[in-house]
């Protein structure tokens, strides 16, 4: 059996969800947040000599246990608050925060997730972008880190306040957010983030384990030379945030020949894995979910 975790809009999980359905190789559940809140049955079991928790879930008289299951495709992500609704109102957060913990544990029962529960996280954590940048700059010298700070709109320095390439963020966990200019609103005393957009051209590296793919985002480049030259940071930045599957964004000016890291995440687009590429990750993929090394 394996398992897709994630939303039912995810257009990778459906991408998916269809290609394992049709390829005839076990069983293929898929659930999601609403499923997990109102349709699964948990029924675990202690061990009699209390030592372990066996998990035991029932979905639609489908039995779910991790012996039973080859695979986990995890990208859930969070709950989303609205499935809490049912719940009184000074109640929410508490289940919310009750049926989170429980997955986080659950989810490590099983033996071959990608990606796994991490901290916090149900879906891998890859910190902040500055903690994200900081660990690139100790590791990876040769690729540079966009410039950055963390600062009131009234002590920002000049570079900051009047660059013509800064980003300002009031979230720094925010890996998506690569759009030059100011939130809508800011307020002087509040801290945000600063930092530049790297000259160049962008383009995403998508890994599952040892496999990678580069997609650029606009313009041609020499994507299996940049592939060669990022590969090493990938792999060391996904074995750091304990991930199998992750997104990678860089950007490489041509004409410094300089490549700079931009962020790392634990999900991926269907659209950022080049087309005539697409059989073969989604071949890894259900070679990965059958439990056997990529």
């Amino acid at each position: 059996m394996k398992l897709l975790i994630g939303d039912k809009s995810n257009e990778l999980l459906n991408v998916v969800y269809e290609f394992l359905s049709t390829s005839n190789k076990g069983a293929v559940i898929w659930l999601d947040g609403h499923d997990i809140i109102n349709e699964l049955v948990v029924d675990d079991e202690i061990a009699s000599n209390q030592s372990q928790v066996k998990v035991n879930w029932w979905y639609r008289g489908i039995h779910i246990t991790p012996e039973r299951t080859t695979g986990v495709l995890n990208q859930l992500g969070c709950f989303d608050p609205s499935l809490f609704h049912e719940f009184a109102e000074s109640d929410r957060e508490f289940a919310q925060s009750e049926f989170n913990s429980y997955l986080l544990f659950a989810l490590n029962e099983f033996r071959n997730v990608l990606n796994p529960a991490w901290g916090s996280a149900l879906s891998g954590y890859c910190q902040s972008l500055p903690y994200q940048w900081a660990w690139v700059q100790r590791h990876a010298r040769q690729i540079r880190v966009p410039g950055a700070c963390f600062s009131t709109y009234k002590h920002v320095p000049n570079d900051f306040r009047f660059g013509s390439n800064i980003i300002v963020s009031n979230n720094p966990f925010n890996v998506m957010n690569w759009k030059i200019g100011f939130p809508t609103s800011i307020a002087t005393d509040e801290h945000y983030l600063w930092y530049e957009r790297p000259r160049g051209k962008p383009f995403v590296i998508t890994a599952i384990d040892n496999n990678k793919w580069i997609q650029p985002l606009g313009g041609s480049m020499n994507c299996s030379r940049a592939l060669e030259d990022v590969s090493q940071l990938c792999h060391a930045l996904m074995e750091h945030f304990h991930i199998r599957l992750a997104e990678i964004l860089f950007f490489y000016d041509e004409y410094a020949n300089q490549y700079t890291f931009g962020s790392i995440r634990p999900y991926i687009e269907a659209g950022h894995i080049p087309g005539d590429r697409t059989s073969e990750f989604l071949k890894l993929i259900s070679v990965a979910l059958d439990g056997s090394p990529l």
